[in-house]
Parts: structure tokens; C-alpha cells; sequence
């Protein structure tokens, strides 16, 4: 049973269809993709968001997402169905994580990818992440006691993070730098064991990577996040060979797009 089982006899069907099953749940605030635009009737926006509150008593904010995640900042759109906050506070594995979702991007959907890689972090790692955001990889891999330089140029996903650090109390643990992570090379200094590369969506990791593994020493690890459909993963295999890069593991974490998944790649630079 989904939200459009819930949903079906109450509203009109061709709306009902337009709606997914399922939707994101961060902290106290839920999140559907519509297909298409939702109608303007007050009347229909108020029931499809008292069928998810009458799931999920915690629900304080119902928004509909009303453009794809997009921009310099991955920060989405959304038409508020019910309630008006848009600060929450997303618990995942004993981490705590608060933010704005109208100023930066959060996606549960890779809590269970984030546990995993932070699950392989030894002590005393020195540990790369760009694209940080409010911290979801930072987070923990710094609990798990490494250092960690990170990197966002969101400066609203930067506050948030600094509020997360000290949230965490991680906040030693945590070097930040507001800026853009293709500076890499101009700005960070040392190597590390490993890099965390959670890539927006429609960003060429690719032309991204050169600047990344000169960070990182050889037999160090790569968690790389990509796009991309499944029978192009050969081709990407043989251009990371030739970066230096062995494929440890590819793991698919949902599709972003009809045939479009995002992959999990760990890589190990060889030389």
C-alpha cells in the first residue's frame, strides 16, 4: 500500500495517477515528485498531504516538488501542500543533521550508502570531501574518528554544517573550506587515503577527477557517486584504468531518470 492505494476514490483519478507511491522523509518534513504539475484546488493539495500526515503522525510539513534539483547550489523547488516550516532536523544512524531544504540539497535516499562507507573509515584517516553539503559523509566519518577536509560552496550548506559539526560534536575532527571543490588543487594541501566524491547530478566527474587524485595516495581509496545507464559502465571502467583507478565494487543506488541510475563506485588509485 502507497500513497496513491491511500489516495484512489479521493481524489480525481488522473491526478491520482500522477502521483508516486512513495516519498522522502526528511526529519519532520515529507516530500513527494509529482509527475505532473498538482492542480491549484486547495481541497486536493490539503487531502494528499492529510493521506501521508495520517502515516506519519511526526509530519509537520507537506511540500510537492515543483522543479528537479538544479543550479549551482542543487537546490530543488516546491509548493507547500501543508504546514510552512522548511527547517528540520534528519536523524540517521546516530548522526543528527538540520538545514533549510530551500537553501541546500539533502537526499535520505544514500543513508544506508553513507553507513556503509563510514563503516570501512579507520582512525586517523585524512579523508577529501567535496560537494560536502550539511555533512551526511562528513559527519560520520568524522566520528569515526578521521580528519576530514571538506569542501562546498554553498555557503548556506556551509553554516548548516558548521551548526552539524558542533551538533555532532565533531567539530575538531573537521577542517571547511566555502569554496568551489574544482579548486582542489589551489587549495588543499597534503594527501589523503581517501576521497568521498558525492557529485551533483549533471556534473562531469570525469573532467572532475584529475583534479581529485593527485589528493590521494597511491593505494588510497575513491567512493565516487555517478549517472548514468547501466550499459555505459564498461566504457567508464577502461577511462578510470586509464586515470590509475582499479574498480573495487559498483553498487546501484536507485535511478534518477528512466533508465538513469546513480552508481556507488569504490576505486583504489594504483599508481
Amino acid at each position: 500500500m502507497g500513497l496513491r492505494d491511500d489516495l484512489r476514490g479521493t481524489i480525481p483519478e488522473s491526478v491520482c495517477m500522477g502521483l508516486p507511491n512513495g516519498y522522502d522523509v526528511i526529519g519532520n518534513i515529507a516530500i513527494i515528485t509529482p509527475q505532473n504539475p498538482l492542480p491549484p484546488d486547495p481541497e486536493i493539495r490539503r487531502i494528499i498531504a492529510d493521506a501521508i500526515t495520517a502515516r506519519h503522525h511526526n509530519i509537520i510539513t507537506v511540500l510537492a516538488k515543483t522543479a528537479d534539483t538544479s543550479g549551482p547550489f542543487r537546490t530543488a523547488g516546491f509548493t507547500v501542500l501543508s504546514g510552512e516550516e522548511t527547517v528540520t532536523t534528519h536523524h540517521e544512524y546516530g548522526c543528527r543533521y538540520c538545514l533549510d531544504l530551500r537553501e541546500t540539497f539533502f537526499s535520505p535516499r544514500l543513508g544506508c550508502e553513507r553507513q556503509r562507507v563510514a563503516g570501512s573509515i579507520q582512525p586517523g584517516e585524512r579523508i577529501l570531501i567535496p560537494f560536502c553539503g550539511v555533512g551526511p559523509f562528513v559527519v560520520p566519518a568524522a566520528k569515526r574518528g578521521a580528519r576530514v577536509v571538506a569542501l562546498e560552496k554553498n555557503a548556506y550548506a556551509c553554516r548548516w554544517l558548521l551548526h552539524n559539526l558542533h551538533l555532532n560534536n565533531v567539530y575538531e575532527n573537521v577542517d571547511l573550506l566555502h569554496a568551489d571543490a574544482f579548486a582542489i588543487p589551489q587549495l588543499v594541501q597534503g594527501t589523503f587515503s581517501r576521497a568521498i566524491l558525492p557529485a551533483p547530478y549533471g556534473l562531469n566527474e570525469l573532467a572532475f577527477l584529475p583534479r581529485v587524485l593527485p589528493s590521494v595516495i597511491p593505494g588510497g581509496l575513491l567512493h565516487l557517486y555517478t549517472f548514468d545507464a547501466k550499459n555505459n559502465l564498461a566504457e567508464r571502467e577502461k577511462i578510470y584504468n586509464s586515470l590509475g583507478l582499479e574498480i573495487m565494487e559498483i553498487r546501484r543506488c536507485g535511478y534518477v531518470a528512466p533508465a538513469i541510475a546513480r552508481w556507488a563506485v569504490d576505486l583504489k588509485k594504483i599508481k
